[in-house]
């Protein structure tokens, strides 16, 4: 059963990618919302890119 939930969640991450690509001014504007910095903002948006 694990193995079969790491697939999809595999499969779903071009998807992911697609959709956050989209919408990346949203989401650093919502990091800026949580941490009030633009710079701390800009380092969670890139954290894991």
């Amino acid at each position: 059963m694990t193995d079969q939930n790491e697939s999809s969640n595999q499969d779903a991450w071009p998807t992911f990618k697609t959709l956050f690509e989209q919408h990346q001014e949203n989401v650093l504007n919502l990091c800026y919302r949580f941490v009030q910095n633009w710079q701390d903002a800009e380092d969670l948006f890139t954290f894991n890119q």
